[in-house]
């Protein structure tokens, strides 16, 4: 399925195909591109102190 199309993928989700030579990387940079980042978690379930940290720093930087 070569020359189908270009898909802007964050680097961990691509990083195997890349190594394997399946996909290719391109050159490229752009300040208004941005990836939404969305974390899921049951109210009620106990949260280890990583994941209190993660989740303060992500909604810190938001």
């Amino acid at each position: 399925m070569n020359g189908l199309g270009i898909a802007l993928l964050p680097k961990i989700v691509a990083e195997e195909e890349i190594e394997r030579g399946n996909l290719a990387e391109l050159p490229f940079a752009h300040q208004e591109i941005h990836f939404d980042l969305q974390l899921l978690m049951h109210p009620k379930k106990w949260k280890s102190q990583p994941l209190q940290f993660l989740t303060q720093m992500l909604l810190a930087n938001h």
